[in-house]
């Protein structure tokens, strides 16, 4: 190899590595604290109570990235395979602070068994907080520092040991060719006489490294998607999907161009005209999502597609959460944590066998029962508790609403688990989510023999939607498809089934009130939608049957209507982005549902 060729081989590999020296050193590695994986468990009276904790970390360049649960040598642990972090922080309730805990911390092969009394040694509140929670950073350590092991931790990130697995074979093919070139001056490709060859080879090895970084990105993601369905989809996971189709794209018109002889100009217009189409696609997209444009709950709260809504899987027959455990919800513009019972209901635990002197109520119910936007004892179930208890006897209502449950789940609940705690008077609150969920999940048919539970099959195309804003652009706007994926027809039909169930299941709970002698109500309350819009969406014909059958009802939204006459209003009883109801929308709620059962109950 002449010494001409020897130069411009160092360079090609020296000049990009100063490049990345100079930015690790006087950019990355200052702002650099811990280098080494995190991990964080949380044990309370030998309970693990992890998932209680939200840790996040923040990168040099200000990014937030959390933790995640995974099960580490038989325990659960919230871990951080990505260490180039500057600050470690964590945000707990504050009712943990105030009883016996442990939170065990490593750091690389550094062990942290940290005790509540101790906790405040270690990690410093911020200002930061929210409802009935706080953050704290890590202050001890405050900081691991070794230039060399901070430039060479990125060999312990399980993200790295991925990345090796997905392309170890494009890797050895890489480095193949590039010893094979550098030793190998006969080969034409490879001779650095050349300018214009030693350019190829510079590309050609750039094209590689893109190859090998994409064919990882893709791994990563048909890993992602087979572990959590589409429930993870977010920006960038789009982006890799237009990326992904534009190339199968390319591969497929080179394919069929080989048929046919076409002029080396055309196909490079044809190309470029390909490439400007995926630019403008992906840009349009991008604007969609950023405005925010046919965004579902999900997306809005927490900045992903979350689970579909037809997606069945760990969906049991029995609608609760484990039992004894801590729910923490945690959204833009609320915080709380609530704990479950030992039958996976949001309340205390309740004796089986009640006092005669004791007057029982049930709630059953979804989200707006369970109380998702305020913290447990101000929900509507235990704020009308707390009127109940100012009549003559003593009344406990026991709050069965289950975020994301439905009538059907309510109905099976009651039959199969709560009845022997022979309730005096049972409420079902009904509202316009809950007709889109029979939709969707269907009803007495969705429950299996086995105690597992199937819904109805979601469209084909539904992995496309998640991904493509343009694409939901054209499917809600274009083709008047709904965001549970129906077309207007399909709707329509859906519709008239699911209020047809609807009734069905009521009555169900109507004979069964029958069957026990217990007391039955149905409780209609508005969404957000129904206030705007000053009327129900999806149920004045469920409204009229229940008169029929002449079924007690109580309708909350006259009330809500009269409240807010100002739309101004509407504020104060409903969160604006999560759209479940204040404080102020629990109390109305339980003022109405008191008005209507304090004759009953005394």
């Amino acid at each position: 190899m002449k010494k001409s060729s020897a130069v411009k081989t160092i360079s090609l590999i020296a000049l990009p590595l100063l490049v990345f020296i100079f930015f690790y050193s006087f950019i990355i590695y200052p702002r650099v604290k811990f280098y080494e994986p995190v991990t964080i468990r949380i044990i309370s009276h030998g309970k693990d109570i992890t998932d209680i904790a939200s840790p996040f970390a923040i990168t040099p360049f200000n990014r937030n990235i959390p933790f995640y649960l995974k099960v580490q040598d038989n325990h659960r642990v919230q871990f951080l395979d990505y260490s180039f972090v500057k600050e470690i922080r964590v945000a707990l309730p504050d009712s943990l602070l105030s009883r016996e805990f442990e939170l065990v911390m490593t750091i690389g092969p550094k062990v942290l068994a940290i005790s509540n009394v101790d906790f405040r040694a270690y990690f410093k509140p911020l200002e930061e907080k929210g409802e009935n929670q706080t953050t704290y950073t890590l202050a001890s350590p405050a900081q691991q520092k070794s230039y060399f092991k901070t430039l060479f931790s990125i060999l312990l990130w399980p993200v790295f040991s991925s990345f090796l697995k997905a392309n170890a074979l494009a890797l050895i093919i890489s480095l193949s060719i590039i010893i094979f070139g550098l030793y190998n001056r006969k080969a034409i490709l490879f001779d650095f006489n050349n300018t214009q060859n030693y350019i190829a080879l510079l590309f050609k090895f750039l094209l590689l490294c893109m190859f090998n970084v994409f064919a990882w990105l893709l791994y990563k993601e048909f890993s992602l998607l087979k572990n959590y369905g589409l429930r993870y989809i977010a920006g960038f996971d789009a982006l890799l999907f237009y990326i992904t189709l534009f190339l199968i794209i390319i591969i497929l018109v080179r394919l069929i161009l080989k048929g046919f002889s076409v002029k080396r100009k055309k196909i490079q217009n044809l190309y470029l005209f390909l490439l400007t189409l995926f630019l403008c696609i992906s840009t349009a997209d991008v604007l969609l999502r950023t405005l925010k444009y046919n965004a579902n709950y999900y997306e809005l709260n927490f900045g992903y597609y979350g689970p579909s809504p037809y997606d069945n899987s760990n969906t049991h027959a029995i609608f609760v959460y484990d039992s004894n455990t801590e729910i923490f919800y945690k959204k833009k513009e609320f915080s709380h944590c609530r704990k479950t019972n030992r039958l996976g209901l949001c309340d205390k635990d309740y004796n089986m066998r009640k006092n005669d002197s004791v007057f029982r109520v049930m709630a059953f119910g979804d989200s707006f029962t369970e109380g998702v936007g305020v913290t447990g004892d101000r929900t509507w179930v235990k704020q009308l508790e707390n009127k109940l208890n100012t009549v003559d006897k003593k009344v406990e209502v026991i709050n069965a609403g289950i975020s994301g449950s439905d009538p059907f789940f309510g109905f099976y609940l009651l039959k199969n688990k709560l009845l022997p705690y022979k309730p005096d008077m049972v409420l079902l609150a009904v509202n316009p989510s809950d007709v889109i969920d029979i939709m969707v999940r269907g009803g007495f048919e969705r429950f299996r023999a086995d105690n597992s539970v199937v819904y109805n099959k979601a469209p084909w195309w539904e992995p496309i939607y998640a991904y493509s804003y343009l694409f939901r652009l054209i499917m809600n706007d274009g083709l008047g498809y709904d965001y549970n994926l129906m077309s207007k027809s399909e709707n329509i039909k859906k519709k008239e089934q699911a209020l047809t169930d609807l009734i069905n299941v009521t009555r169900s709970f109507q004979k069964l009130a029958q069957q026990k002698g217990f007391l039955f109500y149905v409780i209609i309350h508005p969404d957000l939608t129904s206030v705007y819009k000053r009327m129900y969406i999806n149920l004045e014909s469920y409204m009229a049957e229940l008169n029929t059958f002449k079924i007690n009802y109580i309708d909350i939204l006259p009330r809500f209507l009269e409240v807010t006459r100002n739309e101004n209003l509407i504020g104060t009883l409903f969160w604006p982005i999560d759209k479940h109801y204040t404080e102020k929308g629990q109390a109305l709620m339980a003022d109405e549902i008191f008005r209507s059962v304090e004759k009953q109950i005394k």
